[in-house]
């Protein structure tokens, strides 16, 4: 309105854009070692305008390159030509596209469905990617989660994903700026697009759709029609929130229709019935039925989804029990999940013969009372999270024959003892031997760490333990703390006397974790005597 001066907010200078793009380009030092790559880089940067996206992104693009032929290359594109002035930024994102690896590109792609400023988690989009075969195996055995992981890490490092946060589950999160979603846009099409139920110009190419907030039409009738105008359908994904279609009509003519899908995303749309016809789908890689409040049942015939890698069932709370051919989801490697059910495996047997299956997590199973009972062979699980389980008593004895086990997260079991006996005979203890992680959080019954712990395999594997809130639990074990040689970060939070006890020099139990190089007593940095 005139009240003050107004503030022209002009690009970086020229030197502030230098020192950026020599942090992203070099490691700490190697820039003086290149002074003619630096020439090079003043020139990169001139055509960025003082944009520090640009920079950012050129930096890290050519973070791996030493040859002087790379550098020009970008110099010299004739992307710059083409783009005016004023979208010099835009080519600055295109060269960096370019410069991907063709299957990051169809990555980078998918992330078009999503909605600007949405917030990804490695492990979902890992998941999505995994569903449309974007996920190459590398020949050595590698797991494709593993591979996934290294994909967002290459375009973290580009600049293509920004704002990475980690909480304490050990899941991170990142965004994209909304310019590179632009960019991700600009090359997804016409393949990738999000819809509205009024969109009239659909292209004839479209694979992967997204149905954008706040957009189902009053009448249920129209958004039917709506779907005969879309063919060859691999992705659905919903961003409605509270809008979301609520009958099973909708849904099954879903079902009925894209015999090719892959991804069937029906978070928070609260139907009452899966359609039997579900097992049609022969391509379907992964479904979400999270936050539905009213289904109570699924339909057999899911299990015939024998492709089926990611079901995703977390806060289905009228959910009464899996299928009993569960165990038929051959495929299956991914399962979320709430429900009523008391007794998880040893009521359905088939469950303990998903040998594919690499993630578990469990989350508000207010029922549930034991877990793995009853369980007789080796289990491929990787990953077993237990979230707000009121009811668990036991984890039971059958939880040695988790080997593969590397990530164990409890939280919020009020109940639970851990393990009903603890861990007895050798054979017990010598489980868990590739266990990596560990966090314990409101386990108010916690009174010891377990034995398996302390004198198994997992004292030389184990690198990272958590204990959060454990009211009961007191003092370290006198013999044991000084045999996890791998650990090297510990946190204690909420625990006021256990803390005191480990409080540097002067704790009864500060000893047994002095060697350990990372502590953090309620969120604070401790110096231990061997990292000084």
């Amino acid at each position: 309105m005139g009240t003050f001066p107004m503030q022209e907010l002009r690009g970086l200078s020229l030197e502030d854009c230098l020192s950026l793009f020599v942090k992203c380009a070099f490691k700490d030092g190697e820039d003086e070692q290149h002074p003619n790559l630096l020439k090079i880089g003043d020139q990169i940067i001139e055509k960025c305008a003082g944009v520090p996206l640009a920079v950012r992104s050129l930096g890290s693009l050519l973070y791996s390159k030493r040859d002087e032929r790379d550098w020009v290359s970008i110099k010299e594109s004739g992307i710059w030509k083409l783009e005016q002035d004023e979208n010099r930024i835009m080519a600055a994102l295109k060269l960096s596209y370019y410069d991907l690896p063709h299957h990051l590109r169809q990555c980078f792609a998918l992330c078009s469905v999503f909605p600007k400023d949405f917030e990804f988690s490695n492990l979902l989009l890992i998941l999505f990617w995994m569903a449309q075969g974007l996920i190459q195996s590398s020949g050595q055995n590698a797991r494709m989660e593993d591979i996934g992981e290294s994909y967002i890490n290459e375009l973290l490092s580009r600049s293509l994903f920004q704002d990475a946060k980690q909480n304490v589950q050990g899941t991170y999160f990142f965004k994209m700026h909304d310019l590179v979603h632009d960019l991700a846009i600009f090359f997804a099409q016409p393949e990738y697009v999000t819809l509205h139920f009024h969109s009239k110009d659909i292209p004839k190419r479209v694979q992967h759709v997204a149905f954008s907030d706040n957009d189902w039409p009053e009448e249920e009738s129209e958004a039917l029609r709506f779907l005969e105008k879309l063919n060859n359908i691999r992705t659905i994904n919903f961003l409605m929130e509270n809008v979301a279609p609520r009958s099973n009509s909708f849904v099954t003519a879903c079902v009925l229709r894209f015999k090719c899908i892959r991804v069937l995303d029906l978070t928070e749309l609260s139907f009452e019935v899966l359609p039997n016809s579900i097992d049609s789908l022969k391509h379907l890689r992964l479904l979400s039925l999270a936050d539905n409040k009213r289904i109570k049942k699924l339909p057999n015939s899911i299990c015939k989804l024998y492709h089926l890698q990611t079901l995703l069932l977390t806060d289905c709370s009228e959910l009464e029990e899996l299928p009993k051919s569960i165990g038929s989801m051959i495929s299956l490697r991914m399962l979320c999940l709430t429900m009523k059910q008391r007794d998880l495996f040893g009521k359905k047997k088939e469950l303990r013969c998903l040998n594919s299956l690499q993630h578990l997590r469990l989350l508000g199973c207010l029922n549930l009372e034991v877990l793995f009972r009853g369980m007789e062979s080796r289990f491929a699980l990787r990953i077993l999270c237990i979230y707000n389980c009121p009811s668990l008593v036991s984890l039971s004895r059958s939880i040695k024959f988790l080997n593969a086990l590397e990530h164990l997260v409890i939280n919020d079991c009020e109940k639970l003892e851990f393990m009903d006996g603890e861990a007895k005979e050798q054979e017990d203890i010598e489980s868990f031997g590739s266990l990596q992680i560990l966090r314990f959080q409101d386990l108010p019954r916690l009174e010891a760490l377990p034995r398996w712990l302390l004198h198994g395999p997992t004292s030389n594997t184990l690198h990272h333990l958590r204990i959060l809130s454990c009211s009961n639990l007191k003092a370290l074990p006198t013999d044991g703390m000084q045999k996890l040689t791998s650990l090297k970060k510990l946190e204690i939070h909420d625990c006021p006397e256990l803390i005191n006890r480990c409080r540097p020099k002067t704790g009864d139990d500060w000893h047994k974790i002095a060697h350990v190089s990372e502590i953090y007593f309620d969120g604070q940095a401790i110096t231990s005597s061997t990292n000084d």
